[in-house]
């Protein structure tokens, strides 16, 4: 009988609620595992018509009746297999994790007993582990004494779990989860540490820039607690930049190091000060600066170096575009500097610019040769990217539209998601990124849409970076003067056609990513739409599916909507429409807001019409247009 089948009998034993604490003693293991666990077997209570209950201070039961509960103890007597069937990407995931940052030896029989599988198949798992270690230059190792280990320079070890952190997250998996289950580290309380120093010290950091210096901050304190902290050839270069939040910077090391019992080295405080710094790059206050001098001047080159190349392919007349040139300096000052001292940017966006934006992506490649010849190293993908979505936006400026100022003061990053999603709902507007204090361009345009407040007499609204339902509503009144009431909580970013033949389970797994991209979920979503999926059939009739996931896992409303060239069977219906729903807490008693779906979703002759639609956005145009109607 493995841990988890334990767990579920001693639930069921128990006369009384258990602590996370209490079943970690009895099962001699830790407090995460046990989390870990009971995530696990809660879809299994479920189907068995049964509630897994947690509440804070009180503990964890299962609740049903006596007969369920019976059913329930047969079935795991029984060696009912409960074990969940781990992907090969996740195990690989979750061996990968071990490997390189745990401080407890790694054993193939250890492997196998916590991942349900074979030696022949963990074997197979460390082959193709050990090739992909080999992109970083790192090796693994095996000894009869301490097992399998990485062996390899200490910053090739950190930019492959960044990395690794970016391969998860395209797979809609999520390396903090990994990292709490199997490593002694409680990621959520170190981003707790750095959300309450942003809050109190007034730092400006954006939820995306807590959440990678939590993580870059986890990792640190790993591997010193493996006595493998980091050496910075150039970390003497950050002590005559004149960092204005320096002093607030030491605070916040003064707290992690409490936090992780131990005394963080000046070369690794240094490191976490190189990330937080590229987090401010575009402030005016360090575009000035002389620490950027050289940095600066790179960026300029490789601009210009680009410019000329792609001009000789497309006809853009990028030389001549003043704007565009100034904004690709601005993107690749960041970039250079993490090139300069290996820092690794994941991309979010990678794939949907890589298919939106194909020809876009792959003209932007060429700028690889003018990093190779300006500072002798190539870009991810992720940089390549974001320099997509430049050329995307200068074509656009080539067009009679409106012209539209962004001011967005929290990282260049940033902007450019925002850049996405303002020109998916406002195709005829040209946004022109610009700083508060660039009075220039800021006369250029009409209207002004900022992420801060401003002193302006301009017609300007201020939005969520994230750009919310609510911020695309407020834009819209102002640009056109045309007031509406949001009640359709959807995107172009999750409205989807799939043209080629797909299960079920990679359909929900799709949505659920596209719903996570755009902000409205967190990573476990998807878990909970599986577990919704087990409760009961989610099919409406009319080859039509509606489906959610739970409240706790949405940072607000959201709707995914796809249609399927090549229906499937889900359970016992052939469908080819669905619809999922990501439905805030605070909205879950606001069901009128919804109305307008659910009449959408009876009126066969929208459904049909959709099932006509060949593209994304023609779908898009017929769920606003059935919005307004309904």
């Amino acid at each position: 009988m493995n841990r988890q089948e334990n767990l579920i009998q001693i639930l069921l034993k128990a006369e009384k609620p258990l602590t996370t604490q209490e079943l970690a003693e009895q099962l001699n293991v830790s407090s995460r595992t046990i989390r870990s666990d009971l995530e696990k077997i809660e879809s299994e209570i479920l189907v068995h018509s049964m509630k897994l209950e947690k509440k804070p201070r009180v503990g964890i039961w299962i609740e049903g009746t006596q007969d369920e509960k019976d059913a329930l103890f047969l079935d795991v007597k029984g060696e009912h297999d409960l074990v969940e069937s781990y992907s090969k990407e996740y195990r690989r995931g979750c061996i990968l994790v071990q490997i390189l940052l745990s401080k407890n030896k790694i054993y193939p029989y250890k492997l196998q007993n916590n991942l349900y599988v074979s030696k022949s198949t963990i074997e197979k798992d460390l082959q193709e582990i050990s090739k992909w270690l080999e992109k970083y230059d790192l090796s693994l190792m095996k000894k009869p004494s301490i097992g399998f280990y990485v062996s390899g320079d200490e910053e090739n070890i950190r930019n492959a779990v960044a990395a690794l952190a970016g391969e998860l997250s395209e797979k809609n998996q999520s390396i903090e989860s990994l990292m709490e289950t199997y490593l002694d580290i409680d990621v959520k309380e170190i981003e707790d540490i750095i959300h309450n120093w942003n809050d109190n010290y007034n730092m400006h950091l954006n939820e995306v820039n807590i959440n990678n210096l939590a993580f870059h901050a986890s990792v640190m304190l790993m591997r010193i607690g493996k006595n493998k902290a980091l050496l910075i050839e150039n970390s003497k270069a950050l002590d005559s930049e004149t960092f204005s939040y320096k002093e607030e910077f030491d605070i916040l090391i003064k707290e992690l190091s409490t936090y992780g019992n131990c005394e963080i080295p000046k070369d690794e405080a240094d490191y976490l000060l190189m990330h937080l710094l590229g987090m401010y790059l575009n402030e005016s206050s360090f575009l000035e600066n002389d620490f950027l001098n050289d940095l600066r001047k790179i960026a300029e080159n490789i601009a210009e170096d680009f410019i000329l190349k792609s001009d000789k392919i497309m006809s853009l007349d990028l030389e001549s575009n003043d704007q565009f040139k100034r904004s690709l300096m601005l993107h690749l000052l960041p970039t250079v500097y993490r090139l300069k001292y290996g820092l690794n940017l994941y991309n979010p966006l990678l794939n949907e610019i890589k298919t939106n934006y194909a020809s876009y992506y792959y003209l932007a490649l060429i700028i690889n040769s003018s990093f190779k010849k300006y500072i002798g190293a190539n870009a991810s993908e992720g940089e390549i990217a974001y320099v997509a979505l430049h050329l995307s936006v200068a074509v656009q400026q080539a067009k009679d539209h409106v012209q539209v100022a962004v001011v967005c003061s929290l990282g260049v990053g940033v902007s450019r998601l925002l850049s996405v999603k303002l020109q998916e709902n406002f195709q005829d507007v040209t946004f022109i990124h610009c700083s508060m204090n660039d009075e220039e361009q800021l006369e250029k345009c009409k209207y002004i849409i900022s992420t801060v407040e401003l002193n302006t007499d301009k017609p300007y609204v201020q939005v969520n970076p994230l750009l919310t339902e609510v911020d695309v509503q407020k834009i819209r009144t102002l640009l056109r003067k045309n007031p509406s009431i949001n009640k359709t909580n959807f995107s172009m970013q999750t409205v989807k056609v799939f043209h080629e033949q797909i299960d079920k389970i990679q359909v929900l797994q799709e949505m659920s990513n596209y719903l996570r991209m755009c902000g409205a979920v967190t990573p476990r979503f998807f878990e909970g739409v599986l577990k919704r999926e087990n409760m009961g059939s989610t099919e409406v009739g009319d080859g039509i599916i509606l489906t959610h996931g739970f409240h706790e896992d949405v940072k607000r409303t959201q709707i995914a909507f796809c249609k399927l060239d090549y229906p499937i069977v889900w359970n016992t219906q052939e469908v080819d429409f669905i619809v999922m729903l990501a439905v805030a807490k605070t909205d879950a008693k606001n069901v009128m807001q919804m109305n307008w779906l659910y009449k959408m979703l009876s009126n066969m002759e929208i459904v049909n019409k959709i099932r006509e639609c060949k593209k994304d956005r023609e779908i898009y145009e017929t769920l606003i247009e059935a919005s307004k109607k309904l």
